[in-house]
């Protein structure tokens, strides 16, 4: 009978799903005691590509703490929750005509995520994760007026605006 496998202590991985936000992710995560698991995941924000008169540009960075719902970390299902920060530099252009606005957007997030990691070698190798969740931005409302006369507003963190989707589809390694 073979030796039961040792795999894995900790991974490092692309989040791909972050393209989707104009976001590029890396994630790291390393098991720390039983099913407990701690990561890191920093990101260049480089667009917002769901509003073609909005640019973003700046990063951010989350931390989280995992708990793996089957006992073994960095296998199966599970229930993270997330600390992070955002920090952007955000410029609003309604239309050519108009004077562009331009304002420092910054919040810290806190939120709640489930998934699955997978990985595909019996004492490491090849890991797939993803999973989803929200969060919420503790960041009071910020406006970025545009116009000479300000007439123009984008709004960040007001209202639905304070929900975060928290999302991965992360192709990495795991040892």
């Amino acid at each position: 009978m073979p030796p039961e496998a040792t795999c894995c202590r900790w991974s490092v991985r692309y989040n791909a799903l972050d393209l989707l936000f104009g976001r590029m992710t890396f994630e790291g995560e390393v098991a720390i005691l039983g099913p407990l698991t701690v990561g890191l995941a920093p990101s260049w924000i480089w667009g917002s590509l769901d509003d073609a008169t909005l640019d973003t540009t700046g990063f951010a960075l989350g931390a989280d703490i995992g708990v793996y719902v089957e006992g073994k970390p960095l296998k199966g299902f599970w229930v993270k929750g997330r600390l992070g920060y955002e920090s952007f530099e955000a410029v609003y252009t309604p239309s050519p005509r108009v004077t562009p606005g331009k304002r420092d957007v910054s919040s810290a997030i806190l939120g709640l995520s489930i998934g699955s990691t997978n990985i595909f070698g019996r004492d490491g190798g090849f890991a797939m994760s993803g999973g989803f969740g929200l969060g919420v931005a503790l960041a009071p409302p910020a406006t970025v007026a545009a116009g000479a006369a300000g007439n123009y507003q984008y709004v960040f963190y007001e209202k639905t605006g304070k929900i975060k989707l928290l999302g991965s589809l992360s192709l990495g390694v795991a040892f």
